[in-house]
């Protein structure tokens, strides 16, 4: 279990020293954190959830963590308790977990294009958590200076294009 902080706004997960900080903005309040493995995902299940309380996890519309331990592997989502209203554009429903906005990767159940079985209120894809710190070397890497006038921009599918075993 990891002992659980205020946190700070800033948004989607953010690994730390000592631990990951959530954030996400909403103007309803989400009712927790959840936290689960790959294999909670594709068997419908939350490993923890961590209720968020407004009176220390909240900035204004932004609702925040701090999960002080050892995350590494861990994927992510939220429960929202809100009102179901979908003439005014609201769709909460505290069954669902769904993905952070502002999730700086996600990771999905592998069967794409699939839809949930039945009733089921899983998301197809969740948060996953970042390590401490990126260990890439960019070697001076800088960006390259084409003229705007000589880009070419391509827009695709990524995960369809690179699914295939011609994309080595």
């Amino acid at each position: 279990a990891c002992r659980v902080l205020a946190g700070m706004p800033a948004a989607g997960a953010t690994a730390l020293a000592g631990g990951v900080n959530f954030a996400v903005y909403s103007a309803e309040p989400p009712r927790a954190l959840c936290l689960f493995t790959p294999e909670d995902l594709k068997a419908d299940r939350v490993s923890e959830e961590v209720p968020l309380d407004p009176l220390m996890n909240r900035t204004g519309d932004v609702w925040h963590v701090f999960l002080e331990g050892e995350l590494h592997g861990m994927l992510y989502g939220y429960r929202f308790d809100g009102t179901f209203a979908p003439h005014c554009g609201h769709y909460f429903d505290v069954s669902n977990v769904v993905v952070d906005p502002y999730a700086k990767a996600v990771i999905s159940r592998e069967e794409y294009g699939v839809p949930a079985h039945g009733n089921n209120s899983w998301p197809q894809m969740a948060g996953m958590i970042p390590l401490p710190y990126s260990t890439f070397d960019w070697e001076g890497d800088l960006p390259l200076r084409y003229p705007q006038k000589d880009l070419v921009i391509y827009e695709m599918d990524l995960r369809g294009f690179t699914k295939h075993d011609s994309s080595n």
